[in-house]
């Protein structure tokens, strides 16, 4: 998806899109967006969590593609547009500086104590640590933090071993995204073990910071937990969303969510509640079905199994 979208790295067609053609024609912009394709590629050879980055970075390009194309004038000035890839090119460089921070010895020890990252430098303590047990020998080392940064102020941060082998745990993964953090869970009935930890983000939308990993040829894998949502608003009858984040269970492979009608207030979602069926492919967590339970109006509730037996208002 992303070679699809890169402006200029991927490809010489400068009239493909209407910004790749406002991008090729400018030597600054040409940079910028260079740069920002190699601060990409730097961030995802380092990270575990090379699916959400790809699909981030992905996103991030659509974003800016779908707004200049099909519009009568560009919604960004040159200088606005320079600003874009800056602070997102910024927002990168954040990332590289917390994996970095990352201390990579053997955690047996101190895991419990002293925190295994300096991402949190304000005061980061151990909130909680400990192991998940599965099938087949199968154990996972994890901790979890909380502290502060002087740009996000206060955050949580999670670290993932695999203590399979006690004498030489593995890290699997981290993530400083959220402001909360749970007990990570295993998965060992579907058809690869699954390891999940629920986490939430900062503000009144309480996005997902959930982590996703598939252990897969004796490695363990990320699972991208956001591209599913791309095609939601089409699964929905119309006037109906899904305006934050939603409460997933790796578990079952199911999720659920409020629904919002459009004129709704933030707090308080009126529509009823859908029900998600998800799976895995590839790299991604994908949406195989959903059912409704939509409120008819103060008069109660009316179930639907699927979202096109919805008839749109």
């Amino acid at each position: 998806m992303i070679a699809a979208l890169l402006l200029l790295a991927a490809t010489s067609d400068c009239t493909a899109t209407v910004l790749r053609d406002i991008v090729c024609a400018d030597t600054d912009l040409r940079a910028a967006d260079a740069a920002l394709v190699r601060a990409e590629g730097a961030l995802i050879a380092s990270s575990p969590r090379k699916a959400s980055l790809r699909q981030r970075a992905a996103a991030f390009r659509a974003t800016l593609v779908n707004a200049y194309d099909g519009m009568p004038r560009a919604p960004f000035t040159r200088d606005q547009l320079l600003d874009q890839y800056r602070e997102e090119r910024d927002d990168l460089a954040d990332q590289v500086a917390r994996d970095a921070s990352v201390d990579r010895s053997d955690p047996t020890r101190r895991f419990a104590d002293a925190c295994f990252a300096h991402a949190l430098k304000l005061g980061c303590r151990v909130d909680s640590a400990g192991w998940t047990n599965g099938k087949d020998g199968l154990r996972i080392m994890w901790q979890i933090q909380s502290g502060a940064t002087e740009t996000d102020g206060v955050g949580a941060g999670v670290m993932l071993w695999d203590a399979s082998v006690p004498a030489k745990p593995s890290l699997i993964g981290w993530s400083f995204d959220g402001v909360t953090y749970e007990a990570p869970k295993l998965n060992m009935d579907s058809p690869e073990p699954l390891l999940w930890v629920a986490g939430t983000r900062a503000g009144t939308a309480a996005w997902n910071a959930d982590l996703l990993f598939a252990k897969r040829g004796g490695q363990w894998v990320e699972i991208e937990t956001e591209s599913w949502r791309d095609d939601l608003d089409t699964r929905l009858p119309k006037g109906y969303g899904v305006w934050k984040g939603i409460d997933y269970d790796f578990i079952g492979m199911g999720g659920s969510s409020d629904l919002w009608r459009k004129d709704d207030a933030n707090c308080c979602a009126t529509g009823g509640r859908i029900y998600f069926e998800f799976a895995v492919e590839g790299t991604s967590l994908v949406l195989k079905d959903v059912q409704l339970s939509l409120t008819d109006d103060m008069r109660g509730s009316r179930s639907i199994d699927r979202v096109e037996d919805v008839p749109a208002s």
